[in-house]
């Protein structure tokens, strides 16, 4: 998770060039590592491997994960994009309702630190 760097604006710069992404299991599947419930959420930094994983989604393609193959019609993209509260959001670090608390605190962060 990203969130550890929320005040401090260097180390979110770094991280907002990134791209994170989310993806949700649309049913149950099962693979040779273990299984995915429908609607379980995969979060993960998109470099390398992992942002092949992430085009192959894209173009509908299979894909490996937990030691198999997936269907890309098997999961659907939630969320693509900067590490920040979005995304920690899509990937259910924090619950909706908390959103608005963490937006206001970090304000006032930001705003002590000018």
């Amino acid at each position: 998770m990203c969130l550890i760097s929320l005040n401090n604006p260097a180390a979110q710069s770094v991280k907002n060039q990134r791209t994170f992404a989310v993806i949700r299991f649309k049913r149950d599947t099962k693979f040779p590592r273990f299984a995915v419930s429908a609607g379980e959420r995969w979060s993960f930094l998109a470099v390398n491997k992992t942002q092949e994983r992430l085009d192959q989604i894209k173009r509908g393609e299979r894909f490996e994960f937990a030691g198999g193959l997936c269907d890309a019609q098997d999961v659907e993209i939630i969320y693509e994009g900067p590490c920040g509260l979005s995304y920690a959001l899509a990937a259910g670090h924090l619950k909706a309702e908390l959103k608005d608390a963490v937006a206001k605190r970090m304000a006032a962060a930001s705003r002590q630190t000018i």
